[in-house]
């Protein structure tokens, strides 16, 4: 079973961006390019980390509690690591990953890198997604 996801990037993947604010009603499916395999789940992990719980207006148990909880400065990253794990465990069921696959860096005040090392389980093959969240 291959996955496959609308691209929400607005790119083919290589230099061009799409323009879908111009286009005609009468919209076809070639206008709304899909990403497969690897680009899906990661695609669907950084939705997972960037959306805090709760703000998902059609889930509200969808998200991760890694913007609540990063921006408390009552919470140790271990402790941050550990809900992101079971979070990333209970919404995105195509990955294998442990705590210690997870690392959080402190940029700034305002700003963290979060980068996941996990295995995309139907091909078996390691793979990395890092993104930054930002206290806004």
């Amino acid at each position: 079973m291959a996955y496959e996801d609308l691209n929400t990037k607005f790119t083919d993947g290589k230099t061009s961006t799409y323009e879908y604010f111009s286009v005609s009603p009468n919209l076809s499916a070639d206008l709304y390019p899909t990403i497969n395999g690897i680009d899906s789940v990661k695609q669907g992990l950084e939705r997972l980390l960037t959306t805090p719980k709760g703000t998902d207006p059609f889930n509200r148990e969808y998200g991760s509690s890694l913007y609540n909880l990063l921006f408390e400065n009552v919470t140790s990253i271990n402790t941050i690591k550990m809900f992101l794990y079971m979070d990333i465990l209970a919404w995105e069921p195509r990955v294998e990953i442990r705590p210690q696959d997870i690392e959080i860096i402190q940029l700034d005040n305002n700003t963290y890198k979060v980068s996941c090392n996990f295995i995309l389980k139907e091909y078996n093959i390691s793979a990395n997604l890092t993104t930054t969240i930002t206290k806004e």
